[in-house]
């Protein structure tokens, strides 16, 4: 399936493909200029680390500093890899932030929020090597590392405490914790019959795990209890599991449903239902998201799926366009592609790729490297042909 909206560069042709990959449908990019004004850089990294924190907690966080504390005692192969991945990190986070130039208000933040969630497996990945790296080291010097053990244990519990505290705040009966009583007022309100308090719960365990760990390397003096350890290390991603739950757990959540089902079939009978094979013009983006994914998803699902309110849908019949793009040459191609395949001729994809400017105006002359690639490619599928004759040899 594609998506209209989405494919105003039409990217089966080089044109079309340069369109979209420099971002042609979108304004030209203003990246933060960091030196005239290093406070708006600052400000946008802190945004970057709210973020991350929010996805992981300040705790797991800090396991992905282990890595760094171990780095010169790596072999020239790990440090090398501990370095590709912080540059991997480095492009994906600093660079891309540079790059998006987010804003400060509430809507250019959640709208940009999402376009680092790549950068974040980097940070799992650190993460994962801080627990190995912590619970290899219980397991074969324990005497050398159990001082340690206990002190990052005491600082992961106070980590784990400030995690709950920020979480509580949060919580709807518990904010503005000023003492004691609303603090834990707010945890045991949590617990009350009919009251959403995972995140709550999710803090607590938090805060246990971090207890546990500790106690554990203070009661041992000989031998690491390395099975402990390894089911509290296991037990970590709960927090986010749990935290995160209500932003993840779509069940009986149809408000996007509806919204796009009712601009075809509006409810108690306020409208009529939208005309068949009709051509549905969208100019914003709830305009163009919501009917394209109606008419190419919704739609094509057994009807028997569907909700029980109406199991009849099926507006497959609709042509979906967007007017904001009606004067670009590449979204006309794709609109041809889409409801008129015949009449879209498709050049070859390399081909225009390695033809000059020049030579695409002229339209009647090529280059070598052009001619070379042609060449290649029928001496390879004569080759191929030729193999599959004699047994089906692998191409």
């Amino acid at each position: 399936m594609t998506n209209p909206p989405m494919n105003w560069g039409y990217a089966r042709t080089w044109d079309g493909f340069l369109h979209a990959f420099t971002r042609g449908q979108y304004e030209k990019i203003n990246p933060t200029n960091f030196f005239a004004h290093p406070d708006v850089f600052m400000t946008q990294l802190g945004l970057y680390v709210g973020w991350a924190k929010d996805e992981f907690n300040i705790l797991n966080i800090t396991l992905a500093v282990v890595p760094i504390l171990f780095f010169f005692k790596f072999q020239k192969r790990e440090r090398a890899w501990l370095i590709g991945l912080a540059g991997i990190w480095f492009c994906l986070a600093i660079i891309l932030l540079i790059l998006l130039n987010p804003g400060l208000d509430k809507q250019s933040r959640d709208l940009n929020k999402v376009f680092f969630a790549s950068s974040y497996t980097v940070i799992a990945m650190y993460i994962g090597y801080g627990l190995v790296l912590i619970a290899a080291s219980l397991a074969t010097q324990f005497q050398k590392f159990r001082l340690w053990a206990i002190c990052g244990g005491l600082v992961a519990i106070t980590l784990a405490l400030v995690n709950l505290n920020h979480t509580v705040q949060g919580f709807e009966n518990g904010a503005d914790v000023g003492g004691a009583d609303t603090f834990f007022g707010a945890i045991k309100q949590s617990f009350a019959h009919d009251q959403y308090g995972l995140p709550i719960y999710a803090g607590l365990i938090l805060v246990a795990l971090a207890v546990v760990f500790t106690v554990v390397n203070l009661i041992c003096k000989e031998k690491a209890m390395v099975s402990v350890v390894l089911v509290v290390f296991s037990l970590l991603p709960l927090h986010s599991i749990m935290a995160h739950w209500a932003d993840n757990e779509e069940r009986d959540h149809w408000f996007g449903y509806w919204f796009g089902h009712d601009m075809f079939t509006p409810p108690f009978g306020i409208y009529p239902e939208m005309t068949r094979n009709a051509v549905l013009f969208g100019g914003t983006d709830p305009g163009r998201f919501c009917p394209t994914y109606m008419i190419f998803v919704e739609s094509m699902i057994p009807h028997d799926k569907q909700p029980v309110e109406d199991q009849k849908f099926d507006r497959r019949d609709v042509y979906i366009i967007t007017q904001n793009a009606l004067a670009d040459p590449t979204y006309l191609e794709y609109i041809r592609a889409q409801y008129n395949r015949s009449t879209q001729i498709d050049p070859p994809f390399f081909q225009e790729m390695l033809r000059s400017k020049s030579e695409v105006e002229q339209n009647y002359t090529t280059n070598i490297w052009r001619g070379w690639l042609i060449i290649f490619w029928i001496v390879h599928l004569r080759r191929g042909a030729r193999r599959l004759r004699h047994g089906g040899a692998q191409i």
